[in-house]
């Protein structure tokens, strides 16, 4: 059994990761909502989801998805150097396996 480790040489936006999946597999960018729209139904969502209707995004997902996260990866490269993958050759061997 082969394995490949993939890691970031620098700390990208997950907007980034997700859209060169999305790309890879579907050949589209991920469509995206208007935050503002998303928040004035959230609460529908929520209660939706309190009574038992299923939803796929409700408002603390929302606030998940959107909350940025960073992974500080400097102190990573310094001690081991650069990943043998760009981004792009990554998501590449990832969808192709």
């Amino acid at each position: 059994m082969s394995q490949s480790i993939i890691w970031a040489t620098h700390s990208i936006r997950q907007v980034e990761w997700v859209n060169a999946f999305a790309e890879a597999i579907t050949g589209k960018p991920v469509r995206t909502a208007p935050k503002v729209g998303i928040v004035f139904d959230g609460p529908c969502r929520r209660n939706g989801f309190r009574v038992g209707i299923p939803t796929p995004l409700y408002l603390s997902r929302y606030y998940n998805m959107i909350t940025a996260n960073p992974v500080p990866t400097d102190d990573t490269s310094t001690y081991f150097g650069h990943g043998p993958y760009s981004l792009d050759q990554g998501v590449q061997e990832t969808v192709s396996w």
